[in-house]
């Protein structure tokens, strides 16, 4: 097995254990971005999320994020990570060099998401899928009602790098349900289906038809505006994440 498809293995994996405790290819644009800029001043605001981390030698750690903090900021294993450069405004950003990868969600106000490796002369090191934000209280999470989110995903698989695709998920919160498809426009990756249940202000479980099929994600905003998180094809070796709007 090649040091991708472990590191594939490894995420998702680990993904389907801790979060639901806690409850390019592809045709996307390359943005010339140098990782010297400075990242969007935000003010610390109460964050919660997920990541997952592996490194060469396949040692691995994932985390619920929790507590103050910068939306653009990841904070992995006391290691931090600045995300989205200033004033940098497109939906996701592209960033590769020879030491390190970012492909990084930016569509939203709350919350970001995505993709972080870093490289020694393009050999691949560390690993990180990850989604955080400004959780929403739990208490203000609706009770009642549904919603539409519409938005995008990053899809990454052996055959598809890190990919752009849409995400549309339809939330109950009346019956505490949460429904979606990622889809890509280009026909790049086959629609991914997924579903989950709402504790609080987060979501959790997978495809109740595929067993293989795990999601995770949280509410974001002050209302539950946005949502964002993560999914997994544990026996194709997909791994993606995604943000979205409410309607």
């Amino acid at each position: 097995m090649n040091l991708k498809k472990s590191l594939f293995l490894f995420l998702s994996m680990l993904t389907l254990g801790l979060a639901a405790c806690g409850s390019g290819g592809g045709g996307s644009p390359t943005v010339s971005v140098t990782s010297t800029n400075k990242p969007k001043e935000v003010k610390p605001v109460e964050l919660g999320g997920f990541a997952t981390f592996v490194n060469a030698d396949l040692t691995s750690k994932s985390q619920m994020i929790t507590g103050p903090g910068n939306i653009n900021t990841l904070v992995v294993d006391g290691k931090s990570i600045e995300l989205v450069p200033e004033n940098f405004i497109t939906p996701v950003l592209h960033l590769s060099s020879q030491s390190e990868d970012r492909v990084i969600g930016n569509n939203l106000k709350y919350a970001r998401y995505g993709f972080y490796e870093t490289k020694n002369n393009g050999k691949l090191l560390d690993s990180y899928v990850f989604y955080q934000g400004q959780i929403t209280p739990e208490k203000s999470v609706p009770s009642k009602g549904a919603a539409t989110y519409k938005g995008i995903a990053i899809y990454d698989s052996l055959k598809v790098h890190k990919a752009k695709g849409e995400a549309e998920f339809n939330v109950n919160f009346q019956q505490g349900t949460i429904n979606g498809v990622i889809s890509s426009e280009n026909k790049l990756f086959d629609p991914v289906n997924l579903s989950g249940t709402i504790t609080g202000n987060r979501f959790s479980t997978g495809n109740v038809d595929d067993v293989n099929t795990t999601m995770s994600g949280a509410f974001y905003g002050p209302s539950a505006e946005e949502i964002s998180g993560r999914f997994d094809i544990l026996n194709k070796v997909v791994s993606g994440t995604f943000g979205a709007s409410k309607q």
